[in-house]
C-alpha cells in the first residue's frame, strides 16, 4: 500500500473475501513484472533512432510472457557473452518461469466462493491427449495467494535491480570508455602539453 494510504489489513478485511483481493494484486503484480521484462528487451535493443525503439515495442507487445523471458535471456547472453553462464542470471530466468507457472495455475482456473463456507475453491480442467479430460479441485487458503503475490513482487524487484546493476552499468562503462578514447584522440592530435 502507498504511504499514508489505507491499512492493508483493513482493506483486505473490507473485501467479500480477502483472497479475491489478493488475486487482483497478483494480476497487477504480474502485469508489472511482464512490463519490466518487455522494457529490458527494449533496453537491450535500444538504438539511436526512435523507429528502432518503436519496432522493439511492436515486437514485444504480441509476445507471451515466456517468449519474452526466452528473448531476454538470449539477447542478454548475446550482448554480454562473458556473462552467459552467470549464476544470478540463470536463477533470475528460472524464477521468472516459476512465477509465471504459479500465476498461470491461479488465473487459468475457475473460482468459486460461498459466504456459507468462507473459503475459495479453484477448479482446473485439462484435456491432454494422454489423459483425456481431467478436472482437479483445490481449496486455496489466503496464505497461498499471499505467497504468490509476494514472490512475484520479489522477482520483479530482483529483475529491476539486475537490469540497473548490469545493463545500465555496461552502458555507463561503454560511454566512459568512448569519452576516454575521444579525449585520448584529441590529446594525440594536439600533441604534448607544454
Amino acid at each position: 500500500m502507498r504511504p499514508g494510504g489505507p491499512d492493508r489489513v483493513a482493506v483486505l478485511n473490507s473485501c467479500l473475501e480477502p483472497g479475491v483481493h489478493m488475486l487482483g494484486e497478483i494480476v497487477m503484480g504480474f502485469a508489472n513484472l511482464e512490463l519490466f521484462v518487455e522494457a529490458a528487451i527494449w533496453h537491450l535493443l535500444k538504438g539511436r533512432r526512435k523507429s528502432i525503439d518503436q519496432m522493439s515495442q511492436a515486437v514485444t507487445v504480441e509476445m507471451s510472457f515466456d517468449r519474452k523471458v526466452h528473448a531476454f535471456a538470449s539477447m542478454y547472453r548475446l550482448k554480454y557473452p562473458a556473462e552467459a553462464d552467470d549464476p544470478e542470471l540463470k536463477q533470475l530466468i528460472k524464477d521468472l518461469f516459476t512465477v509465471q507457472d504459479e500465476r498461470n495455475a491461479l488465473l487459468h482456473s475457475a473460482w468459486s466462493y460461498s459466504e456459507k463456507r468462507p473459503v475459495l475453491h479453484r477448479m482446473k480442467a485439462s484435456a491432454r491427449a494422454n489423459r483425456g479430460l481431467v478436472r482437479k479441485f483445490y481449496v486455496v487458503p489466503p496464505e497461498r495467494l499471499e505467497h504468490v503475490r509476494v514472490r512475484i513482487a520479489s522477482v520483479g524487484e530482483r529483475f529491476g535491480r539486475f537490469m540497473m546493476n548490469r545493463v545500465q552499468t555496461h552502458k555507463r562503462r561503454r560511454a566512459n570508455n568512448q569519452l576516454q578514447r575521444a579525449r585520448s584522440a584529441m590529446a594525440t592530435r594536439r600533441g604534448p602539453r607544454r
